[in-house]
């Protein structure tokens, strides 16, 4: 088994390393390949299905690696297959009543939705209002990307509590990473 010598490529650009049939070459990497980072862009007060006002974070040095993740009437179509870390970070307002939760909902049948991770605040008497920002991630193993897909919505919203959104993601953010191939 032959070595090769570092000190021979060195850092130029261009090089090719043909390795002889049977040898392989480990520790190498891509790295993340994907991530992308999409706001809530308008306050919610009421329960359901978050189909609207969706888009991607624009603020000074935003940006998004890879192919970015697509979005259509809510559902969130991953660009490639492989383990994905979906992040929630969510501005709550928990207004005179119990609570107000934002979840994120899954699918491998591109049809019937669960519920596979949330955040809910809110306050055990009518005390006033209360804020929220809490943050929470769940890693999915995206294997089929016509049929794997995720959605957010809300649920027990009650009287006058809001889940809070604008353009850069400063209120409530959704942030996608491909970590690794499924």
């Amino acid at each position: 088994m032959s070595q090769i010598n570092v000190n021979t490529i060195g850092a130029r650009t261009g090089t090719t390393i043909s390795l002889a049939s049977g040898h392989t070459l480990s520790g190498i990497t891509q790295g993340i390949t994907e991530i992308d980072r999409w706001a809530l862009t308008s306050n919610i007060t009421s329960n359901g299905d978050i189909t609207s006002n969706l888009s991607r974070v624009s603020h000074t040095l935003s940006g998004y690696k890879g192919t970015g993740m697509s979005v259509s009437s809510g559902i969130f179509t991953f660009p490639i297959t492989g383990f994905w870390q979906v992040s929630m970070k969510v501005n709550i307002e928990a207004s005179n009543d119990p609570t107000a939760e934002l979840s994120l909902n899954a699918t491998d049948d591109n049809s019937s939705y669960s519920k596979i991770m949330s955040v809910t605040a809110g306050t055990r008497a009518a005390a006033g209002a209360t804020y929220f920002n809490i943050d929470t991630a769940v890693i999915l193993d995206i294997e089929d990307v016509s049929t794997d897909k995720i959605k957010f919505a809300t649920d027990s919203m009650a009287t006058n509590s809001t889940i809070y959104g604008n353009s850069t993601g400063e209120a409530t953010a959704f942030t996608f990473i491909r970590l690794a191939d499924t």
